[in-house]
C-alpha cells in the first residue's frame, strides 16, 4: 500500500533547486499578493474562531451554487474523508483507478471497506494509458460499489474522460444506488471543464471535489471544497468538525474569491509554459505522454533526469505498474521554460551504454 508522509522522516527538498516533483504550482505574483493582503489583515484573525459565513456565500456567488450544495474542507483531502465517514461502512466496495491518489486506498483500509481497483495499462507503441471501461461499468452492476472515486484528470497518468462519458457513469451508477466522486482538482486545466452545475442538479448520486492547492497555487495553506445535491450535501455535513478551516485561511480563500484576474491568470501561466515546455521536449525526439494536468509525463531518459535532477526535485524511477520507464515534471506559473527544454536538447541524444 502507499504510504503517506512520515512524521519522523522529513521529505527534505533543497531550497535551492526548483521544486517540480509534487504538482505545486508556484506564482510570485499571487503569492506576494497574498503576503501583502495577511500583513494588514485584522490581528484578531489570528486568535479568534472563524466564521465562515463570509467564505460560503462567496464560495456561492463564484460557483453559481446554493450555499446548501456546498462544503469548504482542510483540502481536498479531508473532504473525500468525510465521503467516507459518511457514506461508507464495513465491507462496503469502493472502486478506484490506480496509479491514483493515494488516501483512496489508505482511506478504504482505515473504513474497513472492499477496495477494489483497476489497474492503467501503458502501451508503449501509441505511448499513452488505457483503462478497461466495459470492466468497470460491468464491475458496478455486479459489485454494486458504495463509492466510485474517480480523479479526472487523474494522476500521476494525466488521463481525462468527456462529461458524456461522465454521464453515463452516473446512469449507470444510479441503478445500483452508488454514489460517484469525482476528484477534480486538476479540472481547470482540462480542455472541457465539467459542467458542475448541469451534474450536481441533475443526479443526486454526485459529489464532485476541487482544490486550491492545484490551480490556485495555494497547496501550503490546505483549502478544498464540493459540490453536491442538496441531500447528498446534507449528509456529508453530519460529521463535519466543529470548525472546518481556519480563521487565516478563510481569509486567504477570500481575497482568491474576490480577484478573478490573479485566479485566472495563474491557470493561463500554467497551461502557456506546459505548452511550451512539451513542443520543446517533443522536438528533442523525446517521447512525451499526452497529459491533463499542471505536469508533463516523458519516458525516463537516465541523462535527462540527472541533469534535471542537478538543478531541480522531479518525479521519477517508478520500479513497477504501468508508469515504470516514466519521468514527470510539475509546470509552475513561474519557471525557467527555457533552461529544462535546454536540458533535454543537450542530454537526450546522449546515448546509452
Amino acid at each position: 500500500m502507499i504510504k503517506r508522509p512520515s512524521r519522523q522522516i522529513s521529505e527534505f527538498r533543497e531550497p535551492s533547486k526548483n521544486w517540480l516533483d509534487k504538482n505545486e504550482v508556484h506564482n510570485i505574483e499571487l503569492h506576494e499578493f497574498l503576503v501583502q493582503q495577511i500583513s494588514s489583515c485584522p490581528t484578531r484573525t489570528f486568535s479568534s474562531y472563524p466564521d465562515l459565513n463570509k467564505s460560503y456565500k462567496l464560495l456561492s456567488d463564484f460557483l453559481s451554487v446554493p450555499i446548501d450544495q456546498l462544503y469548504i474542507g482542510n483540502g481536498s483531502d479531508a473532504i473525500i474523508k468525510s465521503v467516507f465517514e459518511n457514506f461508507v461502512t464495513t465491507s462496503d466496495a469502493i472502486f478506484f483507478r490506480t496509479p491514483t491518489f493515494a488516501m483512496y486506498e489508505i482511506y478504504s483500509v482505515y473504513f474497513q471497506a472492499s477496495a477494489i481497483n483497476f489497474s492503467y495499462q501503458f502501451d508503449i507503441y501509441s505511448y499513452d494509458f488505457s483503462w478497461d471501461y466495459e470492466l468497470f461499468e460491468t464491475s458496478i452492476l455486479r459489485k454494486k460499489p458504495a463509492i466510485i472515486f474517480l480523479a479526472n484528470p487523474d494522476s500521476p497518468t494525466g488521463s481525462y474522460f468527456s462529461e458524456d462519458y461522465m454521464v453515463r457513469l452516473l446512469l449507470i451508477a444510479k441503478k445500483v444506488q452508488s454514489i460517484v466522486c469525482i476528484d477534480a482538482v486538476y479540472d481547470s486545466f482540462a480542455p472541457t471543464p465539467l459542467d458542475y452545475r448541469r451534474l450536481s442538479k441533475e443526479f443526486d448520486n454526485f459529489i464532485i471535489i476541487y482544490s486550491a492547492s492545484k490551480s490556485w497555487g495555494l497547496a501550503g495553506i490546505r483549502l478544498g471544497f464540493s459540490i453536491a445535491a442538496p441531500k447528498l450535501n446534507y449528509k456529508l455535513h453530519r460529521s463535519r468538525p466543529m470548525y472546518k478551516i481556519g480563521s487565516l485561511q478563510s481569509f486567504i480563500f477570500d481575497q482568491i474569491l474576490q480577484n478573478e484576474d490573479m485566479r485566472k491568470s495563474t491557470i493561463a501561466k500554467v497551461c502557456s509554459n506546459k505548452q511550451k515546455i512539451e513542443t520543446g521536449i517533443r522536438e528533442t525526439k523525446t517521447k512525451v505522454v499526452d497529459t491533463v494536468g499542471n505536469f508533463i509525463l516523458f519516458e525516463d531518459h537516465p541523462f535527462v533526469s540527472q541533469s534535471l535532477s542537478s538543478t531541480s526535485v522531479i518525479r521519477n524511477a517508478w520500479d513497477s505498474g504501468p508508469m515504470k520507464g516514466l519521468a514527470r515534471i510539475s509546470v509552475s506559473a513561474d519557471m525557467d521554460c527555457q533552461s529544462i527544454i535546454e536540458t533535454f536538447e543537450k542530454n537526450s541524444e546522449v546515448k546509452i551504454d
